[in-house]
């Protein structure tokens, strides 16, 4: 990848682990069966892979090349795939990465049973790539990384439905539940790089906070997104969030922002259906609060919590690349 920029490195690193997703799936499924193209299906078109790029960054860190473990980088995605449908049917969110939701295709059982297989195959590609590569004595650690970072999403996700129910939520919580979720996939992602890649345990531990705080950036930037109505960048129809009365950082912020009237405008929205015109006022007084601009220079202090980190280090090509992702995430131009 000597000379590529970011972007095309991001695009190689996709293509290369979309293929092999795709392929290892096949070998372990029956083939021709109704139920493997289901399993298929949510690992197909899903844009640029950023979780897997992250573990080759990390991997970059060491002495080994990330090309040497793609299996490990494919298994955080299979079960990255894994939560998204279960997120995808508990949120009743239909469409995803703009193409209907394996449980608006299927139902809800299918849903769940796609999900388990492909969480069981992230396991099994771990354990198949590293048998036979004398790193075996790692594997342990890198599987308990992948149970940690399934069971932190799954806390993570009760916590998001929880809060759905509840009137009165504090933004600590809310970023709580974002560290457990989207902030622990990163963070994973990155760490199990470094690990296969036996990176010293400073650099490890540097690289694992960079990676919780760009994941919760990474999900911030989403919420706003979402709230800005930007269905060509989230692959959703816009408002998910508002329309399903998510308590996100956005509308967190704007309720602790807004006049006495506008919070008892904003409740009363919320405690009926939010349709179109209630999301579109929603969506005004977030903006007119400041809460959107004070969301976005969260994003930004996340991100530069997250370079912070890397700061001791010397320059070099995975450092700048991390730097860059950062840079990216943090930036709101259009």
């Amino acid at each position: 990848m000597c000379g590529a920029s970011l972007l095309d490195e991001l695009t190689e690193v996709s293509e290369g682990v979309g293929q092999f997703l795709e392929g290892f799936a096949l070998a372990r499924l029956a083939p021709g069966e109704e139920f493997t193209e289901h399993c298929l299906y949510p690992l197909r078109d899903i844009g640029l892979r950023a979780r897997p790029y992250l573990f080759g960054v990390g991997c970059r860190f060491g002495r080994h090349s990330p090309s040497d473990f793609t299996g490990v980088a494919a298994g955080l995605e299979f079960m990255q795939a894994a939560t998204l449908t279960l997120d995808d049917l508990m949120d009743a969110a239909a469409i995803r990465n703009g193409l209907p939701a394996v449980h608006a295709k299927w139902g809800m059982s299918e849903a769940i049973l796609v999900a388990e297989v492909l969480k069981s195959l992230g396991a099994s590609a771990i354990i198949e790539t590293l048998a036979g590569t004398g790193q075996e004595a790692i594997l342990p650690e890198l599987l308990e990384l992948y149970e940690q970072t399934y069971r932190e999403a799954c806390a993570g996700q009760h916590l998001d439905l929880s809060f759905e129910e509840r009137d009165h939520v504090t933004e600590a919580e809310c970023f709580r539940m974002v560290s457990r979720t989207t902030g622990r996939f990163v963070q994973a992602s990155l760490v199990a790089g470094a690990l296969v890649s036996g990176v010293e345990g400073r650099v490890m531990d540097a690289l694992g906070a960079y990676g919780e705080h760009l994941g919760v950036a990474y999900q911030l930037r989403d919420d706003i997104i979402d709230v800005l109505g930007e269905p060509e960048l989230t692959g959703k129809p816009w408002a998910t969030d508002l329309k399903t009365k998510k308590k996100r950082l956005p509308l967190l912020r704007m309720l602790s922002l807004c006049t006495p009237d506008e919070g008892a405008e904003c409740r009363a929205l919320l405690a009926s259906t939010v349709d179109e015109e209630a999301a579109n006022r929603l969506r005004e007084l977030i903006v007119s609060t400041g809460s959107m601009e004070s969301c976005m220079q969260e994003t930004r202090r996340l991100c530069a919590q997250a370079t912070a980190v890397l700061a001791p280090f010397p320059d070099s090509l995975p450092k700048q690349r991390l730097l860059e992702l950062a840079e990216l995430l943090c930036s709101f131009e259009s």
